[in-house]
């Protein structure tokens, strides 16, 4: 019942620099978690079955990640490719969630050309992706719960969570209770159901007491087989709890990866119990346990170059957890005595705004589409947060604390809030060499308190480190209660 997928849609960027094309990677924080997991698991790898309508294995984006063992139990072959779209599409929204980690698709093909299936089918399935060892199966599929239903499909989910797999399923989209829908009726999988970027539930989502929480569902962009693409650039939107279900299977498969000696029914209680409420008070059968928020799964900052004990260790916790700053570089560290380069900065402001979907094009001649920070450039121009300098971003420059304070002005007036706090600068021995141009957006940064506590200098061409700039970002952000 998902609506077929459309063309359009942008992509953001995370503190890694990552493409992503969901935008329930950033409303979930799956991207800080990822980033999280893989500094903690190295090449450890984790196997998510998707029971689709096959997957698309030569298309780029899922490249290297679909296993060789799949199985077609739709025309009884060897060949699980997808001859649809959904099957691609939900592989890539787990994929999307997952960048940066070892993740290996198991493609089963249990869905005919036409997205639908045979009770019989299904059962098969589930039964060879816990024969082939998947930690995770992800069902964006339902139907009317039957006799046909029980003696199949809900035999061999029994046999999954016996064999401690953890299974995910869509609500469905028929607006109905999940009671009469197999397997979305079952208490002991997570079952999903679908918020639109307004986290507004998707009208068509079923509702229930067996729904566990919700998710992004609603024109979720991801990977399509190039075949079935009218635009042929391999990327589609579709809506439908189909698309909310692999958000929670990679949320699952991360956990997994974190915890492998948790249980499937640890795991589902570790997700609903981290969530953002949505809806009524506490639990409700339509938005479940809420949204889950992957961030509250960081209890420590990653990098070994910080302890507890430094100054700015819980403003890099914060920057950290909300997605917007991460190590530097592929060393595994922080850096927090390293310089902010100009790029940099772009990236970061960006995620502070909430890395909403760019179109690239190209407008600085120092910028490539294929850079980490190419989508936060474009966005930092059009929202005249960042103008450039001379015609470039300037990129490999650090950037002055001044500079980052104007920088830090601009976007508070770009999100709409207060700009008017002043403060009073002849007390710093150094006010006289703060340029024209940044010397009003200083007075609001002292006057907001995000430069200038219990200081005698300024130093406002000093350039801003890592530990400064996200100092700067945290006091930001308690100034306006963010």
């Amino acid at each position: 019942d998902e609506v077929d997928f459309i063309v359009g849609g942008g992509s953001s960027q995370d503190a890694n620099g990552y493409r992503h094309y969901s935008w329930g990677v950033n409303a979930m924080k799956a991207d800080v978690l990822a980033d999280y997991v893989s500094k903690r698991v190295g090449d450890q790898s984790v196997t998510v079955a998707v029971l689709d309508t096959g997957i698309d294995s030569t298309h780029p984006f899922l490249n290297g990640k679909v296993l060789n063992n799949g199985y077609n139990f739709a025309y009884n072959n060897n060949n699980p490719a997808d001859d649809h779209w959904h099957g691609t599409h939900v592989t890539g929204i787990i994929a999307d969630c997952m960048q940066g980690l070892n993740v290996d698709f198991l493609p089963v093909k249990v869905l005919a050309y036409d997205g639908y299936g045979m009770a019989d089918d299904i059962a098969n399935g589930i039964y060879y992706a816990v024969d082939q060892g998947a930690d995770v199966i992800n069902l964006s599929l339902g139907g009317k719960e039957s006799l046909l239903s029980q003696a199949y499909i809900d035999a061999a989910i029994d046999d999954a969570v016996a064999n401690g797999v953890i299974v995910v399923a869509a609500s469905g989209n028929d607006h109905k209770d999940t009671a009469g829908i197999c397997p979305a009726h079952r208490n002991d999988i997570i079952v999903t159901a679908a918020i639109d970027e307004n986290y507004n539930n998707y009208v068509n989502s079923n509702f229930g007491t067996s729904v566990d929480v919700t998710a992004p569902g609603v024109l979720v962009k991801s990977c399509v087989p190039f075949s079935k693409d009218t635009d042929g650039d391999g990327y589609a939107l579709a809506t439908g709890t189909s698309m909310a279900a692999p958000h929670i299977s990679a949320a699952a498969a991360m956990l997994r990866l974190l915890h492998p000696s948790m249980t499937a029914s640890q795991i589902e209680n570790e997700i609903k119990s981290n969530t953002t409420d949505l809806g009524s008070i506490g639990y409700d059968t339509i938005y479940g346990a809420g949204l889950p928020n992957l961030s509250k799964f960081i209890p420590y900052l990653p990098f070994e170059d910080i302890s507890a004990s430094d100054w700015y260790y819980e403003a890099i916790l914060d920057v950290y957890t909300r997605g917007y700053m991460t190590g530097k570089g592929n060393s595994g560290d922080f850096e927090p005595s390293s310089n902010m380069l100009r790029e940099d900065v772009a990236l970061l402001v960006y995620r502070m705004a909430g890395s909403p979907d760019v179109a690239y094009r190209t407008i600085y001649p120092d910028v490539d589409i294929n850079d980490y920070f190419a989508n936060a450039a474009v966005w930092a121009y059009d929202s005249g947060v960042i103008t450039g300098n001379n015609g470039k971003l300037n990129t490999g420059s650090y950037i002055y604390r001044q500079d980052f304070a104007l920088i830090l002005y601009r976007f508070a007036d770009y999100m709409g809030l207060d700009t008017s706090a002043r403060g009073n600068l002849s007390s710093y021995a150094d006010t006289a060499s703060i340029s024209e141009y940044a010397k009003e957006a200083v007075e609001w940064a002292v006057g907001t308190g995000i430069m200038g506590q219990s200081v005698e200098y300024l130093s406002p061409l000093g350039y801003a480190n890592r530990a400064e700039t996200a100092a700067m970002i945290n006091r930001f952000l308690q100034a306006y209660d963010l």
